[in-house]
């Protein structure tokens, strides 16, 4: 059984106090209704990936892998979106680099990912 001690070994994890502050920056940051609708694709979109992803070791013969990574990427991209919208009105974006880059490797893909899965779990805690 995989433990969040176990995930913490993982090259570019990050820990649940680290995953809070970068959310809490990513709403601090949040100015507009603009921005509070991109945030809101950021949770959908995280929310979708979390359905495919929680599913991949359970249900192998479902497997469906351009899924997966459609959904992997429009996580990536919302993330993009709000970043992109919030420096081009001259905003505080720091979150986006505390989340990092796809292009800094292939760990910081999964650590994207990572968070957006983060997002989806706190979406699951508010609705308790």
């Amino acid at each position: 059984m995989y433990t969040l001690d176990d995930y913490l070994e993982a090259e570019q994890s990050f820990t649940m106090e680290e995953a809070n502050k970068m959310h809490r920056e990513l709403i601090d940051s949040l100015m507009d209704g603009v921005e509070y609708e991109m945030y809101d694709t950021i949770i959908k979109a995280s929310v979708n990936y979390m359905a495919i992803r929680t599913r991949w070791n359970i249900y192998k013969e479902e497997r469906d892998n351009d899924q997966r990574t459609k959904a992997h990427n429009a996580v990536i991209a919302a993330f993009d979106d709000l970043a992109d919208y919030q420096e081009a009105h001259n905003r505080e974006a720091s979150w986006r680099d505390a989340i990092g880059y796809e292009a800094n490797g292939k760990y910081y893909r999964k650590r994207i990912g990572d968070f957006g899965l983060y997002l989806a779990f706190l979406v699951g805690l508010e609705a308790r």
